[in-house]
């Protein structure tokens, strides 16, 4: 049993999972208000929430709707050694051509365009896509998209374009479970006794492994991954970057520019909302107060079929200019083309 290698996937998780956080909360629109005073918050914070101008599930819808599977490799492979009239050439596009159509049976049965999909959009919004090839009880190959803040893969310095040691750590009940996986299809296996003081990621000491002794430990029907053995690593990493590493989050990317535009907004409907009313003036008008002789007693009412009548000569009134708001409104459009810019997306 490796307890090095589970460590180092309970430390690389614990750095990831903010990140990932952060970026499926503001692709929901969950955002921050980052600008607003305390008061500011009291007074408007829901009135904010509600006209949040959400772009960031755009950025990732954009980016995961033009990624589609075309063809596979091996049809096309197929086609040209066809042509070359050889016969060795012919054999090796025959079998190109048996494997492309068992792979179009695969992936029709398994619905891959939906799975992969799914493995797209984490890799834009978190930054990575995980997916594990598993049989079932009958010998079928299946596709199951993983949760990228359940995954952690690391790779080999010699050979960086490969996966040395990959683990899923979950939420099983009222424990934890954490899988190793190794090229050589070996599955190491652990778990806790339960979830901790505050039920976040338990640390190493918590977990041990499910072969040992510990009558909980037994309990646990290892029937369940029965599947999960093999003879190669079954854990597949789409990253947005480079491989041998974690990518980058699109979200991410625009993330303070959707804080900027969240503001802007606000500024906006704050601005609507002490100009909803013409602001007027008056001078001249003897000023009455209430029988507390302190509060001012307010010398008109505005509304329907009311006239306001003073005794002075002297007495004027007046009415302030409407606010003018399409600097707001440009401010705003600045901001959106700017997240288009960062974000990948055409500026209409």
């Amino acid at each position: 049993m490796t307890l090095a290698d589970l460590g180092w996937a309970l430390e690389d998780l614990k750095a990831r999972l903010p990140g990932y956080a952060l970026a499926r909360a503001y692709d929901k629109g969950n955002h921050r208000l980052l600008f607003a005073t305390k008061k500011y918050q009291n007074t408007f914070g829901d009135l904010f929430r509600e006209f949040a101008d959400n772009l960031c599930d755009d950025v990732v819808d954009a980016l995961a709707d033009r990624l589609q599977t075309q063809a596979w490799s091996s049809t096309a492979f197929a086609q040209a050694a066809a042509d070359l009239e050889d016969s060795t050439a012919i054999k090796a596009a025959r079998e190109a051509d048996a494997l492309s159509q068992a792979v179009d049976v695969f992936w029709e049965r398994t619905k891959g365009d939906a799975r992969v999909g799914g493995v797209r959009r984490n890799a834009i919004r978190e930054g990575d896509g995980f997916a594990m090839v598993q049989q079932d009880q009958e010998g079928r190959a299946h596709i199951y998209k993983q949760r990228p803040e359940q995954m952690a893969v690391r790779y080999s310095t010699e050979r960086p374009d490969q996966i040395e040691v990959a683990a899923k750590v979950w939420r099983a009940g009222t424990r934890y479970r954490a899988n190793l996986y190794y090229p050589d299809g070996l599955v190491e296996r652990y778990a806790t006794k339960g979830l901790g003081a505050n039920g976040g990621l338990p640390g190493l000491k918590s977990f041990k492994p499910l072969a040992s002794t510990d009558p909980d430990l037994v309990a646990l029907d290892l029937e369940d991954w029965a599947d999960e053995s093999g003879d190669r690593l079954p854990v597949y990493h789409y990253p947005n970057g480079e491989v041998s590493e974690y990518g980058q989050s699109v979200v991410l990317k625009v993330v303070p520019l959707q804080d900027a535009l969240n503001k802007a907004v606000a500024d906006m409907l704050v601005a609507m909302e002490f100009h909803a009313y013409p602001q007027r003036w008056a001078t001249g008008v003897e000023v009455e107060y209430m029988p507390d002789g302190v509060t001012e007693r307010q010398p008109f009412q505005a509304g329907e079929g009311r006239v306001w009548r003073v005794g002075s000569k002297e007495a004027e009134m007046g009415q302030f200019a409407s606010g003018d708001l399409d600097g707001f409104r440009n401010v705003q459009a600045d901001f959106r083309l700017e997240i288009a810019r960062k974000g990948y997306l055409a500026p209409h």
